[in-house]
C-alpha cells in the first residue's frame, strides 16, 4: 500500500496552538499521530510524508555536550525507525537538507516528485502548485496549510485561492493520521467534480 501524510510536526510543542490541534500536550499529540501510522503502516508499504515531519529539537531536554541538530537527528531517526514501510519524504518548510534527512532513516528526500497512482500521474510537494498543471500531471498531494480555512490562508499571507487540483494532506485534514493513496485520488477525483 501507498500512504501519504504531511505536517506532523513530531515534538512541535507550539504546533498544538498555532494550528488549534486537540491535544494538551506535544507527547500526547506524537503518541496519537504515531499510533494512526503504527496501525496503519505494514513493512512492505511506500510512506510518503510531505513534509514538516518533526521539530524535536525543543520536545525533550537534550543530554548536555550535544548539539541541537544531533539531538534533532536523533529524535528523528528513532520515530521513522518505529514505523515499519520504506519512508520517503518532500522537504518542508522545517526540514533539513536531503542529506540530513536520509541519514535519519528517509530512503528518500526530496523537494517534489511525480508519483504514478492508478494510471494518474499525482505532483507531490510540501505547498500547493498555484500555477497550471505540468503537462500530463493530473493533480497535486501537499501539506503546508494547516487548517485550510481561508482566514486562516490569508493571515499566514497565503494565497485564499487554492486551485481545485490541490488535495491538502496535512494531518488536520486527516483525522491526525496518513490516507491511502486510492482515498487520495478519491479527495481529488471529488475537488476536480467540485463536489
Amino acid at each position: 500500500m501507498i500512504w501519504f501524510i504531511s505536517d506532523e510536526h513530531y515534538g512541535h510543542r507550539n504546533i498544538i496552538r498555532y494550528t488549534g490541534r486537540p491535544f494538551n500536550l506535544v507527547q500526547e499529540m506524537d503518541r496519537a499521530i504515531l499510533g494512526h501510522c503504527l496501525k496503519q503502516f505494514q513493512q512492505d508499504d511506500l510512506v510518503w510524508h510531505l513534509g514538516d515531519f518533526a521539530f524535536p529539537a525543543g520536545r525533550y531536554r537534550k543530554p548536555d555536550g550535544c548539539s541541537v541538530a544531533f539531538w534533532a537527528r536523533t529524535q528523528m531517526a528513532r520515530l521513522i525507525a518505529r514505523m515499519p514501510g520504506t519512508h520517503c519524504i518532500v522537504r518542508g518548510s522545517h526540514d533539513r537538507g536531503a542529506e540530513a534527512l536520509r541519514s535519519c532513516g528517509f530512503a528518500v528526500a526530496v523537494e517534489e516528485a511525480v508519483v504514478n497512482l492508478d494510471g494518474r500521474r499525482i505532483l507531490l510537494r510540501h505547498t500547493p502548485l498555484y500555477d497550471p498543471l505540468p503537462a500530463g500531471v493530473h493533480g497535486v498531494f501537499h501539506g503546508h496549510i494547516h487548517q485550510g480555512f481561508r482566514e486562516d490562508l490569508v493571515a499566514a499571507g497565503e494565497r485564499p485561492d487554492v486551485p481545485k487540483w490541490n488535495v491538502n494532506l496535512c494531518v488536520e485534514q486527516m483525522a491526525y493520521g496518513p490516507i491511502s493513496y486510492k482515498a487520495a485520488l478519491g479527495r481529488l477525483a471529488a475537488q476536480m467534480k467540485g463536489t
